[in-house]
This record gives structure tokens, C-alpha cells and sequence, in this order.
């Protein structure tokens, strides 16, 4: 039923936009969604084809693939361009240029195909889709992103990669619990769990140093950038529930378990990656305070989780990757590009 009305609609849509464009008919229908197009395209003359194709990249994905990889996919393409002019307006303060799947988007699309399909490889096929939105091929990306993602999930399912790194991941987790177990001062110990507590405030005196010398609206972005990040880490953490290693091995190898929510990824780490890759304009001497004051603490937040058993190495590790990914990533992507493409 969904291939057969989305296919019938694509037809209509075709021939309203043949008759809109060649025959100069206008019709209160025509008229309604001609005014979803942004000005540019109408004001070409010519059949706006995004629709178009974002009907053949869906159909395709469920007629070549299970309903559950179908499904992922189509999550990752409606939560990219939908969601990209708020994202923009959040992140720039401008509503013009480029638009594409970031921070945002990229994360509400991991966790809606997280419903459909593992974690582990909804995580993989989201990175494909946004890199596939940021660097757009000759085929549209309303074509490219959907099976793209569908097709990491086919291969990484039947190949079973995703689930030979887990057992990988974790035990390398596991060898770094007992080893800083082992060899853990409680001195040491005492100082970063202190710092556990201290950073979080850390960062929030930077954010307003940065808001005093560039202004409330510079201020405003970063707060949005790192408000976003703060809760894409607590929605993956609930998503995928992975316990924090103390929490783990019941308090062992730790002299407390303070923290006792889920683990993956390590907020802390996560911030540090946003503060780190944010394109801040300082002058000189300013600009290199805040290089030297996020790397310091960017270093805090990649021992401090390990070394007091608050987080896995993974969850540190990962919080880095997606945090710099996205911020560097979703300012990218708000550079100005070419036209979408229209049809003659």
C-alpha cells in the first residue's frame, strides 16, 4: 500500500509540475504546493525535481530491501534536509545557503534507525548518509543517502562486522578497567573524580568568556552547538543502555561508584570535542587562550572518566569522534553550494 500510493503521488506531482511549467495552468492545488518551493525554484521556470527524487530513493529502498533496513534508511534521509534550515538557524543565526544533515539531524537520524535496527549498525549507516549529504555526488542526494544507508546495513549485517568489532571493543574495555585497577593511587583518584564534578563548570565559564567577547549572538550559537551535543549524549545513552564499569563489576577496582546512569557515550569527552572543533573568531592572543584551555581540558575529560571507572575507554573515544564529526562536520555543510537540480 505505501509503494503504491507513494508512486501514484509522485505521478501526480510529475504532471502538475509538467502542466505548471509547460501549459501555464495554475489550479488551487498547484498554487498550495507551489508555495512549499523556495523562491529560487520557482522562479526558474523549470519542474522542481527534489520531490522526485526523493519519492525514487524511498520507493527503491522498499522495493530492494527489508522493511526494518528500508525503514532506517528512509529515517536518515527525512531527518537530513528536513530538520537542516532549523539546524542552521541554530548554529549561524542565517537562513540562507546551504543546508544539510549536522548535528542535528544526524543524531535524531542514528536514533530513529537505532528503533529499527541495531545500534551498532544504525550508527555506521548514519556516518555513510552524512558523509554522503556533505560531499554530494552527480546523483542527487535524495537518491544517494537513502541507499547508501540501506546498503551498510545489508553489508554489515550480512557480513557480521558489526558484531565481531563489539566483542573487540569490549575487550579492550575490559583489559583497560583492571589494568588502571591495578595501578590506580587513590590520591590520583580523589583529584579526578573532583574534576569530574569541576569541568562541567569549566566549560560553561568559557562559554560565557566567548559570549563576553564576541557578543550574545555568537554566545547563542555555541550554547545551541553545545546544548545539541549535550543531548544527543543523553539520548544515545538511554538508547543504548550500556552500564558504566563500576556499575558493571558492582563498585571492584574503584574505591566508589559515584555516577550510576548509562555510560556510551562519555558526555564529558563529547563536550570537549564540541569546544575543541567550534570555529570560534577570537583575536590572536584570545584565540590562543582558548586552544590552549580546551586542549587542557580535553585531556582532563579523556583520563578522567577511565581513570576513576565512570566510563569505558570506548565511551571517551566515542564521544570525540561524534562530537568533532558533527561540529566540524555541520559548519561544513552550511557552506553555500550549487542549486539543487531541477528538470528541462
Amino acid at each position: 500500500m505505501v509503494i503504491s500510493g507513494l508512486a501514484a503521488v509522485t505521478v501526480l506531482y510529475a504532471l502538475a509540475e509538467y502542466l505548471r511549467v509547460h501549459r501555464a495552468r495554475r489550479t488551487a492545488i498547484i498554487d498550495a504546493y507551489s508555495r512549499l518551493f523556495r523562491v529560487s525554484e520557482r522562479a526558474r521556470g523549470r519542474m522542481v525535481a527534489t520531490p522526485i527524487y526523493l519519492a525514487i530513493g524511498v520507493l527503491t529502498c522498499l522495493v530492494l530491501f527489508p522493511e526494518a533496513t528500508a525503514y532506517a534508511a528512509i529515517m536518515l534521509v527525512g531527518l537530513g534536509d528536513g530538520l537542516a534550515r532549523i539546524e542552521r538557524l541554530l548554529l549561524t543565526g542565517e537562513t540562507k545557503g546551504r543546508t544539510g544533515s549536522g548535528i542535528v539531524s544526524f543524531s535524531l537520524g542514528f536514533l530513529a534507525a537505532g528503533f529499527f535496527v541495531d545500534p551498532l549498525v544504525a550508527f555506521p549507516a548514519t556516518v555513510v548518509a552524512y558523509l554522503l549529504e556533505a560531499f554530494p555526488t552527480r546523483l542527487n542526494d535524495n537518491i544517494t543517502v537513502p541507499l547508501g544507508a540501506a546498503f551498510t546495513i545489508t553489508f554489515l549485517e550480512v557480513t557480521g562486522l558489526a558484531s565481531a568489532i563489539s566483542p573487540a571493543v569490549i575487550g579492550l574495555d575490559l583489559s583497560a578497567y583492571w589494568w588502571l585497577a591495578e595501578n590506580r593511587s587513590p590520591l590520583l583518584y580523589a583529584v579526578f573524580l573532583s574534576l569530574e564534578y569541576i569541568l562541567p563548570v569549566a566549560y560553561a565559564a568559557l562559554g560565557l568568556f566567548y559570549t563576553f567577547r564576541n557578543g550574545w549572538k555568537a554566545g547563542a550559537h555555541l550554547g545551541a552547538a553545545t546544548l545539541a551535543m549535550i543531548l544527543i549524549g543523553l539520548a544515545a545513552k538511554s538508547l543504548i543502555g550500556r552500564p558504566r564499569p563500576c556499575v558493571y563489576f558492582h563498585g571492584q577496582g574503584v574505591p566508589s561508584c559515584p555516577v550510576k546512569d548509562y555510560s556510551f557515550p562519555g558526555l564529558h569527552a563529547t563536550l570537549a570535542g564540541t569546544f575543541l572543533a567550534y570555529p570560534v573568531r577570537l583575536p590572536p592572543r584570545h584565540g590562543l587562550a582558548w586552544r590552549a584551555a580546551t586542549t587542557l581540558f580535553a585531556l582532563m575529560a579523556a583520563f578522567i572518566g577511565p581513570y576513576t571507572g565512570i566510563h569505558w575507554i570506548s565511551d571517551v573515544a566515542a564521544g570525540f569522534l561524534l562530537s568533532t564529526t558533527l561540529t566540524l562536520g555541520t559548519r561544513q555543510l552550511h557552506i553555500a553550494r550549487p542549486p539543487a537540480p531541477a528538470l528541462a
